[in-house]
Formats: C-alpha cells, sequence, structure tokens
C-alpha cells in the first residue's frame, strides 16, 4: 500500500520556490521572478536566515534601518530565498508583527525601483496565508 502524505500549502510554496532555484537566472519568466521575491521575503524575516531583522520585527521596527538588516536583505536576496523551508513559511504565517513591519523593511532596505515588484509579493504570499491545508492540491494550479 503506498505512503500517503499530506501537503499543505507552505510545502507547496516551498516546493515551487525549490524548482524556481534550479532554474537559470536568465531563464526566469515573470510568474518564476515573483516566486523568487516571495522566497526573498520569507528569507529576510525567517529567524533562521536573518536573526537581526526577526528580531527587529517583534522589538523595534525603528531597527529596520540597521546596515544588520540591509545586509540580512542582500543575503536573502542573492542565495538566502533558495533554501527556505516548508518551516520558515509557517513561522512567517504566525507572526502578527509582520504586517507592520513590512513597509518599513521594504522602505529602508529594498531599492525604490523593485518597491512595486516586492509590494505584488508580498500580496501573493499573503494570499496564500488565507490558504486552508485542503487548498494545498489547487493551489499547484497557480
Amino acid at each position: 500500500m503506498p505512503i500517503k502524505y499530506n501537503l499543505t500549502w507552505a510545502d507547496t510554496l516551498s516546493n515551487k520556490i525549490h524548482r524556481v532555484s534550479q532554474k537559470d537566472a536568465q531563464t526566469l519568466d515573470e510568474e518564476d521572478k515573483k516566486l523568487t521575491r516571495i522566497g526573498t521575503i520569507i528569507a529576510s524575516f525567517a529567524s533562521s536566515h536573518s536573526w537581526q531583522t526577526y528580531k527587529a520585527m517583534k522589538e523595534n521596527h525603528k531597527s529596520l534601518s540597521a546596515p544588520e538588516v540591509k545586509e540580512e536583505f542582500l543575503k536573502a536576496s542573492n542565495e538566502g530565498w533558495k533554501s527556505i523551508s516548508y518551516t520558515d513559511i509557517n513561522e512567517i504565517v504566525k507572526e502578527k508583527e509582520l504586517e507592520q513591519a513590512f513597509d518599513s523593511w521594504l522602505f529602508f532596505n529594498v531599492d525604490k525601483k523593485e518597491h512595486k515588484d516586492y509590494k505584488e509579493a508580498w500580496e501573493t504570499l499573503k494570499q496564500y496565508f488565507g490558504e486552508d491545508c485542503d487548498d494545498a492540491a489547487s493551489s499547484n494550479e497557480r
């Protein structure tokens, strides 16, 4: 009898991001680029990837302008997004402070030319937050 696994939307999103990480950067389409930005947001706020950013989000949003946070963003956008896991995604979902911290983080750390793209990725990520586990099958169609 085959083993049955229950996949959540976090598993599905993590798998999509890992598939994109295997592609050549020059061959990425717009949907792939959005997934890289979603991965960057997750890697930027997950405690296992960006401790200073996570700490600033939890304790003091003014610290989101610190050079350490900028450095963590650069690491997340270069390679960190490729190694996120469903655990990182689940951690981000539970953070109530993230909604308020996102705009400050965006302003201080992301190049102004990319703000629109990151806001769009953020809105897509928030849509994932609202999905139930049972919706994982339908999210494969995205």
